[in-house]
């Protein structure tokens, strides 16, 4: 056999990896803010249409938090939603945040979850969670936490 060359081409760097699967995460999110649910998962918005998520009334300025670790692939405005922040959490899932005021991260940075990654805005302030597995939504509620799993008889 040859003997191999002690240089070898830079390697390029490794894919993010979380350290458990964003699947068996069913049930334990955090919420990614503090603030009532005022819209619920296939209920009608206001705006028209119905919810693929989860809308939190929020304090003015409130802290949005990554609700699970991932890799953010998106932080922009996106029209006609305004600020949009999508964490890659692996398996065909992404989180999607809308409506945050400005954000605390960059795409391509990866995040721990209870990170800091948005602030909201000073008045009037909502925030939409969306999970999507492959493009389609599914229902947060049944990803949050006991604890911030929004009410179903309110």
């Amino acid at each position: 056999a040859a003997p191999q060359s002690p240089l070898r081409p830079l390697a390029k760097p490794a894919p993010f990896r979380q350290a458990r699967a964003f699947a068996a995460a069913k049930g334990a999110l955090s919420s990614p803010v503090a603030g009532n649910v005022i819209g619920r998962f296939g209920a009608a918005r206001p705006e028209g249409g119905k919810f693929e998520g989860v809308r939190f009334a929020t304090a003015d300025r409130a802290i949005v938090t990554a609700p699970f670790e991932g890799q953010v692939a998106f932080a922009r405005t996106w029209n006609p939603i305004g600020n949009l922040l999508v964490l890659d959490v692996g398996g065909g899932y992404h989180i999607l945040l809308m409506g945050v005021g400005g954000f605390l991260v960059e795409e391509g940075q990866s995040v721990k979850a209870g990170e800091p990654v948005a602030a909201m805005n000073g008045t009037d302030s909502s925030l939409d969670l969306e999970i999507r597995k492959n493009g389609e939504p599914v229902n947060p509620s049944l990803w949050l936490s006991e604890n911030a799993r929004p009410d179903p008889a309110s």
